[in-house]
């Protein structure tokens, strides 16, 4: 593979990184422009990255309270009253101190008068009514099968990189939002394909008390839940969630806590504690991985990772290294290099992994489910998409392995070995 010079090798601390293009630029003359953009791999300080701060100002601090279609009291359950009208809210793995008139980091939940109300209850900004559930990444949970996603602005973290910030960084009060309550989901759905409810998008541990009530009400109607979060929650409303919610998809962003105080603006041990309370709970669960050059994709780093993985959710648990793609504070670093993912996913399977995927790279043979057993491709994709097996004259094969896998609860067409997943 033929680099540009100013690639970063793996192993190359940043410092000698940005030296050695300082050495080269001088040499070939660049202007100090130039050589500005080509050096653009640094580290994001964390005050340019992630806004850190308890509370934040809220407009509703001088309104009246007005509880309605968008408004509701948060349960008692999750906060605490620590001082004269001064809460602690106990949803998120940030614990945010309240005093009066103040907003939660998530940007959702205020204090008013020593209560706590949420402001995302029936508007969210987002919603799909057929995308595919391998969008999660949910690629052993019902697949190709229709979800019915959806999102309320907000977020309790601050990733630098952000693919969904204008939504994921804002107050719901200033999205741009639909009127949605339960009832009016299901006329929607009613005549849809749809076999589940996805809340992604943003973080549905903002939007919680919401997620709960939709949650509840998609099971009442036969319909699978599954959550797409960064994990950053306590574990009494996770195990909560876990109550209505069949399947969740937790990103580990990345697997030290540096990382996650500068990038993240978080820490990463609540993050792991979250993932073993859900494997505790029996719950399905996958585990996407972005891979940020020069930041997180250290092999060191992605085996230890891996290694953990192994080691309290089980080789089973399907991995989704996932591309990285520019966005956000973060637009000055190079589109993820596929040779790393492709490292990546060979250090999971090393690991003892039996299902590691690339994600963000339609078409690549990463994309398959293969039997642990006899290695044949049992779901051939591309991105997304489930796509039909052809034979060597470009017939299409009938019936299709995922045909037999969802027929037969699981089981590889070739080998009748059971492939791990939730298929009907």
């Amino acid at each position: 593979m033929i680099r540009p010079f100013f690639y970063k090798p793996e192993g190359m601390s940043r410092r000698d990184f940005v030296r050695e293009v300082t050495r080269w630029g001088t040499a070939i003359g660049l202007s100090p422009a130039v050589l500005q953009t080509l050096c653009a791999v640094r580290t994001v300080d964390a005050e340019d990255a992630v806004e850190i701060t308890d509370v934040q100002d809220t407009p509703h601090e001088k309104a009246p309270v007005q509880l309605g279609a968008n408004c509701i009291e948060v349960p008692k359950k999750y906060y605490d009253t620590v001082e004269k009208n001064a809460i602690r809210c106990y949803i998120c793995a940030r614990n945010c101190h309240l005093p009066e008139g103040k907003t939660c980091f998530c940007y959702t939940r205020t204090n008013r008068a020593g209560k706590l109300y949420s402001y995302a209850f029936n508007n969210p900004c987002t919603f799909i009514p057929d995308d595919p559930v391998e969008k999660g990444p949910f690629f052993h949970f019902m697949p190709e099968t229709k979800t019915f996603s959806v999102a309320i602005a907000g977020c309790m973290l601050r990733c630098a990189y952000c693919q969904n910030w204008e939504i994921a960084q804002i107050r719901p009060t200033e999205a741009k939002n639909y009127k949605l309550d339960k009832k009016e989901v299901m006329a929607r759905i009613k005549n849809m394909p749809v076999k589940s409810f996805t809340y992604t998008y943003t973080d549905p541990i903002a939007f919680f008390e919401w997620m709960m009530e939709m949650a509840t009400h998609a099971k009442e109607n036969k319909l699978k839940n599954l959550m797409v979060t960064s994990g950053y929650i306590r574990e009494a409303p996770l195990k909560e969630a876990c109550q209505v919610i069949d399947a969740f998809c937790i990103t580990i962003k990345g697997f030290t806590e540096p990382f996650y105080e500068k990038v993240i603006g978080g820490r990463l041990q609540p993050v792991l504690r979250a993932i073993e309370v859900v494997k505790e709970q029996k719950k399905w669960l996958e585990i996407p991985y972005l891979i940020v050059p020069t930041y997180n994709d250290g092999m060191a780093e992605i085996k230890e990772m891996c290694k953990w993985v192994v080691k309290n959710c089980g080789t089973e648990t399907p991995v989704h290294f996932a591309r990285f793609k520019p966005s956000y504070k973060m637009k000055n670093l190079p589109e993820g290099a596929i040779k790393v993912l492709e490292n990546a996913r060979k250090v999971g399977l090393d690991c003892g992994l039996k299902f590691v995927y690339i994600a963000n790279v339609p078409g690549h043979a990463g994309n398959n489910t293969l039997c642990p057993n006899c290695k044949k491709v049992v779901i051939n994709r591309v991105g997304f998409k489930v796509i039909d097996e052809l034979d060597g004259r470009g017939e299409v094969i009938k019936p299709r392995a995922l045909d037999i896998l969802m027929q037969r609860n699981g089981a590889c067409k070739f080998c009748g070995k059971k492939v791990p997943g939730v298929w009907v």
